[in-house]
């Protein structure tokens, strides 16, 4: 059984289009463009950030939240100059960079 005709047929030219992509449903995707390929990149790079996943909000903390999460990471900064060398770097950042994000100084 074939799949019924589309409804339309759209027709593109580069004597009117500066970009021309097609994407069928099997085969692979072709690009006729009469701009510099730079420019086809930036533009294909818009196109993915516009359908790009969007990050989440960050939470909002109220500020008794606020206040006991930096509570709680002045418990840890002090826990881990307790035990000196068993944190690292990458430890001591991970605890500044959730002190910004709590609002605290860093």
């Amino acid at each position: 059984m074939s799949e019924p005709a589309p409804d339309s047929i759209a027709v593109a030219s580069l004597k009117t289009h500066r970009l021309i992509l097609t994407v069928p449903n099997e085969g692979p995707v072709d690009i006729a463009s009469n701009m510099q390929p730079e420019a086809v990149a930036n533009l294909l790079r818009y196109v993915a950030d516009r359908y790009a996943p969007q990050p989440a909000p960050a939470p909002v903390l109220s500020d008794g939240e606020r206040s006991y999460l930096l509570f709680a990471l002045e418990l840890a900064e002090d826990e881990m100059r307790a035990r000196g060398t068993e944190f690292g770097d990458d430890d001591r950042a991970a605890l500044a960079s959730l002190r910004k994000l709590a609002g605290g100084q860093s």
